[in-house]
């Protein structure tokens, strides 16, 4: 067989493949209508609805941002957080009309956050409810490197990683077979959900860096007060979310853990200098619920999850109506 004869048998081969498992995943869908990819933006790059950039009069209108906890990556828009805070002030309110805005996009930390703030100035918020923490405190497993200028602790993900982090965002057959797989080898589905660890290595924590406590709690910190002072200089109120993290991933993930109560520490130091609310969760999710409340991998919450976060939210503005929700302007905080 000529080489050029082997090349094709090759390609044709390939193709064949390809179509199968297009196939496959097709049927897969159709099966699995529950599994759904929520990565929804309207035409300004916001997930949600389309809206209007110039605010109508009598509106509200709230910037929630954040990463994927925020975004709402394993719920649809309408069982964001954001977007229920919305609905269920928009039923109790009646003198004016809250129009809330999902910012957030995955895999961000505190640093995009803040230049996020500064770009979305143009939509004229009248307040800002910020939820960071989860993917800063991840970089404790990092590399300090150089990145666009600047030192700092970043994730370098292997390939394989990536792959995985690819196929469960687009594959409703890759999903499926690793929860095949887990049950098959664990009796459990929910180690398929292990995320950044893949089947097989629960309770094994990446190694992480111990330097990090002494240099990227400082840089959070400047992100964190760099919001505020944005917020500050164009006279936009703002408001914390303090994060909550399920037991599980506190048991599983030590360094982490760690690493993320140290975050908080500098979230409550900074915002305390500047006189800004916080609105604790942790409290919400101390229950025997609390599997019910978070997705798999103890970080990202479930729809019922997401609808607790939105009533504390919706409870906190209007114990302080006058302050936010209030037709005068907003004093400065």
């Amino acid at each position: 067989m000529s080489k050029r004869g082997f090349l094709g048998k090759v390609v044709i081969s390939a193709v064949f493949i390809i179509i199968f498992l297009f196939a496959i995943e097709a049927v897969q869908r159709y099966r699995h209508p529950d599994i759904i990819f929520h990565r929804e933006y309207n035409s300004l790059g916001f997930r949600g609805k389309e809206f209007s950039v110039k605010k109508n009069q009598g509106i509200k209108r709230m910037l929630f941002i954040g990463a994927s906890t925020t975004y709402g990556f394993f719920n649809s828009s309408e069982h964001s957080f954001s977007y229920l805070t919305e609905q269920i002030l928009n039923s109790r309110l009646t003198s004016v009309k809250v129009e809330a805005i999902n910012a957030a996009r995955p895999g961000k930390d505190s640093s995009w956050v803040a230049d996020r703030i500064e770009k979305s100035l143009f939509l004229q918020p009248d307040l800002i409810i910020v939820l960071v923490g989860y993917n800063d405190s991840s970089t404790v497993y990092g590399e300090y490197i150089k990145q666009k200028g600047e030192a700092r602790f970043s994730l370098r993900k292997p390939w394989y990683l990536k792959l995985n982090s690819f196929l469960e965002q687009h594959s409703v057959l890759y999903i499926t077979l690793k929860e095949k797989a887990a049950i098959l080898f664990y009796g459990d589905p929910e180690f398929a959900y292990e995320k950044g660890k893949g089947i097989g290595n629960k309770n094994k924590e990446p190694k992480g860096r111990p330097e990090w406590f002494q240099i990227y709690p400082q840089f959070y910190r400047t992100n964190i007060e760099k919001m505020i002072r944005t917020a500050r200089q164009h006279k936009i109120g703002i408001i914390f979310l303090n994060p909550p993290l399920s037991s599980s991933r506190s048991v599983e993930y030590p360094l982490y853990l760690k690493a993320f109560l140290r975050l908080k520490q500098e979230l409550l130091s900074a915002t305390s200098k500047y006189s800004i609310p916080v609105i604790e969760l942790q409290g919400l999710f101390l229950t025997a619920e609390e599997k019910q409340d978070f997705m798999a991998d103890g970080i990202h919450f479930s729809d019922k999850g997401n609808l607790k976060i939105a009533e504390e939210i919706t409870g906190f503005l209007l114990k302080n109506k006058r302050k936010y929700l209030g037709t005068v302007p907003l004093a400065r905080q």
